[in-house]
């Protein structure tokens, strides 16, 4: 069975240098061969990429120093990432308080009232 590792090793060898580009299209096309007959999925979506990608510099469309800018990100192995979203809990002394009282200032003024915040263990009175 294709891996994408077996895929990557070859790009790897490729842009290292110990392939030509000739050399690197006999052992990406062995390995394509096989992918459609035991590839994982990794494998496939992988070996379609890369062979997109020599189809176009085959065609003339695209040089070799294109073909290699696109395998750099092909050469490694796909980040994964971990994300857990947890809604801390506080204790009561860090919750808020939100009460409206009248600033002295505001009877005079006309202005709205103003909201206070206090830590639960000096409520006022």
């Amino acid at each position: 069975m294709v891996s994408a590792s077996k895929i990557r090793e070859v790009i790897k060898s490729y842009l290292s240098g110990a392939l030509d580009i000739q050399k690197f299209a006999e052992c990406f096309e062995s390995l394509y061969s096989e992918i459609n007959l035991a590839g994982d999925p990794e494998a496939l979506a992988l070996g379609d990429r890369v062979q997109a990608f020599l189809g176009r510099v085959s065609a003339g469309y695209a040089s070799e120093r294109d073909l290699l800018a696109w395998l750099i990100p092909l050469s490694c192995e796909p980040i994964s990432v971990n994300v857990f979203i947890g809604i801390p809990t506080f204790p009561a002394s860090v919750n808020h308080l939100v009460e409206e009282k009248e600033f002295p200032a505001a009877k005079a003024s006309g202005t709205s009232p103003v909201v206070g915040f206090w830590s639960g263990s000096c409520l006022p009175a």
